[in-house]
């Protein structure tokens, strides 16, 4: 014979870990709804010490089961079809910005029109830049002012 405040706190926990989940935070709304659910499956209990060897019991099997997951982790069937094995190769036509080749100061003439992010010319490699000052047209000369990441950033020259 459960009644309302031992289902009304289970459902609480509930929403409480579905919250933690779809907005993590620091985790007070997870530990609360771990905290009310337990709490409520033990009250919908008749017996306490029932309860509580069940709630440790289970505790006791999710952690074996955590740990023979972990060990077993990368090396999963289950695992590696949620990973990505593909890299992003310039072959294959993406494009990266290694940090010796550009640096502040470098003239470059500009491939297409920034607007504000385009292509420039370095020598005869094509590099991704992006225009400080707004838009820059095509064939115009600029200069790096700064580079962040791998985002070269230029202005007018």
């Amino acid at each position: 014979n459960t009644n309302f405040f031992e289902i009304s706190l289970f459902v609480v926990g509930l929403l409480l870990l579905a919250f933690e989940i779809m907005i993590p935070g620091f985790g007070v709304a997870g530990v609360s709804g771990i905290i009310a659910v337990s709490a409520g499956l033990v009250l919908s209990m008749s017996d306490l010490y029932f309860a509580l060897f069940s709630l440790a019991l289970a505790l006791v099997i999710a952690l074996i089961l955590g740990y023979a997951l972990f060990k077993r982790g990368i090396k999963s069937d289950a695992i590696n079809k949620l990973r990505l094995f593909k890299e992003s190769s310039s072959e294959e036509g993406y494009l990266s910005v290694e940090t010796e080749e550009v640096s502040p100061g470098d003239v470059l003439i500009t491939k297409t029109p920034l607007r504000p992010t385009g292509f420039a010319l370095i020598g005869d490699r094509k590099i991704e830049v992006v225009s400080d000052a707004g838009f820059i047209g095509k064939d115009e000369s600029v200069v790096v002012v700064r580079i962040s990441g791998a985002r070269v950033y230029v202005e007018k020259n």
